[in-house]
C-alpha cells in the first residue's frame, strides 16, 4: 500500500512535466490527471488557478475525451486511490507540483509599461 501512495504522490509532482510532455492525449490519460489536479485542487485551493492551468494545458482543449467510458474509469480508480493518502502528504506534493507550473497571466503586458511621471 505505502507503494502505491508513493506512486501516486510523485505523479502529483510529475504533472507539470507531463502537461507540455506531448500533443497526443488518450481518455484514460487525461482521466488520470483530472484526478490528480481535482485532488490537489481540494487539498490544495490555494493553488487551483495552477491545477485548473494545467488541465487546460493537458487536455489541449480537447472536452470530447471527458465523456468516454476509459476517462470515467480511470478518472474514478484514481480518484479512490488518491483519498486513501494522508493529507499531510497530499499537501506537500500537491504545492510541490503547483510551484512548478505558474499558470499564464490572464491579461499578459503588451509592451513596455509607459513611465510614470516624477512628482
Amino acid at each position: 500500500m505505502k507503494v502505491s501512495r508513493i506512486l501516486c504522490l510523485c505523479a502529483a509532482a510529475a504533472l507539470p512535466h507531463l502537461a507540455l510532455a506531448g500533443d497526443s492525449t488518450n481518455p484514460a490519460g487525461l482521466g488520470i490527471v483530472d484526478a490528480v489536479l481535482d485532488f490537489c485542487t481540494h487539498v490544495d485551493p490555494h493553488s487551483a488557478a495552477s491545477f485548473d492551468a494545467l488541465k487546460v494545458s493537458v487536455a489541449h482543449g480537447d472536452t470530447a475525451l471527458t465523456s468516454t467510458a476509459e476517462y470515467a474509469k480511470a478518472y474514478k480508480l484514481t480518484s479512490a486511490a488518491l483519498a486513501k493518502i494522508p493529507k499531510a502528504d497530499a499537501l506537500k506534493y500537491c504545492v510541490a507540483g503547483a510551484s512548478s507550473y505558474a499558470p499564464p497571466p490572464v491579461h499578459p503586458p503588451k509592451g513596455p509599461e509607459p513611465k510614470k511621471p516624477h512628482a
